[in-house]
């Protein structure tokens, strides 16, 4: 009898987060209101092509990036439990968290990149512009298998096998969340519209209440 079993398995999460068009006007008019008074910081994006603002999402007080980050708390939960089959007690612990904005003028990207010190890493979409360029790869997250050298051992198979592949690319949706450990490398690749392309992303890991 065959029985194969995921050893070293990296589960990503995708949520749909069912925003209201009008939470959804209002939260990119937050953002924008918040682009206005931050000057922004430099992480793995290029600032001269875009905007990063400081990690302080969490801390805001406007509706809309309250709701979200409700949200982005219960998700977070939920993916703990699922990858624990509901071990983890929740209760006996509380969040340490950083969030922030991107917004990615035309060019704008972020490099490879990981988030040290964190347990889980996430990025919402909340505007993603047309794909008038006609570009595959216009704004694309692409994660970075974690394994060592998993190409150079089987290069023939990675071609053919999500087991051996060692980068796989997503292509965001508006009013998608996605949830993946923070070790887990990804990039994004260059906008390539006119429009500006904004996500919001944060990291959170538990901190055990003494």
């Amino acid at each position: 009898m065959k029985n194969v079993k995921p050893f070293f398995a990296t589960p990503v999460f995708y949520f749909d987060v069912n925003m209201t068009d009008q939470m959804q006007l209002e939260l990119i008019k937050d953002i924008y209101s918040w682009k206005d008074e931050d000057n922004g910081i430099e992480r793995s994006n290029n600032s001269s092509l875009g905007w990063h603002s400081s990690v302080t999402l969490f801390q805001r007080e406007e509706r809309s990036f309250k709701a979200l980050t409700a949200h982005f708390l219960k998700a977070i939960n939920s993916c703990t439990l699922e990858v624990t089959a509901n071990k983890f007690t929740l209760e006996n612990y509380r969040f340490l968290y950083e969030g922030w904005v991107n917004i990615n003028y035309k060019g704008g990207y972020n490099a490879p990149h990981d988030h040290p010190g964190y347990l889980w890493s996430a990025v919402y979409y909340a505007k993603i512009p047309e794909n008038k360029s006609g570009s595959k790869k216009s704004g694309v997250l692409e994660f970075l298998d974690p394994r060592t050298n998993i190409v150079a051992m089987a290069p023939e198979i990675a071609e053919s096998s999500p087991f051996f592949r060692p980068k796989i690319s997503v292509i965001p949706k508006e009013n998608q969340l996605i949830v993946f450990p923070s070790y887990l490398r990804h990039w994004v690749f260059p906008n390539e519209e006119d429009e500006e392309r904004i996500s919001i992303a944060f990291n959170v890991k538990y901190i055990k209440d003494e």
